[in-house]
């Protein structure tokens, strides 16, 4: 079980680094989650975390729970 959780996280950081990458956006970013997997499963969310900041320059992982289009002005007003 533990093994098929690290690999959920390995998966999620390789598409936020697929979709970064697609976007331009490799340093000083900020990536907000959402979705049980990355919220109420700690093994999950903390070998998230680890390994995206190393695939990712100065990358901040936000966990607060916000609606998806709150999220998206705050990165638009760059708080």
């Amino acid at each position: 079980m533990q093994k098929i959780l690290l690999e959920a996280a390995e998966d999620l950081v390789n598409l936020t680094c697929m979709v970064a990458n697609k976007l331009d956006m490799l340093n000083d970013i900020k990536v907000g989650i959402k979705g049980s997997i990355l919220t109420k499963v700690d093994i999950v969310k903390v070998n998230f975390k680890e390994i995206l900041s190393r695939k990712l320059n100065n990358v901040r992982v936000i966990e607060e729970d916000v609606p998806a289009s709150k999220g998206l002005l705050y990165s638009s007003n760059g708080t």
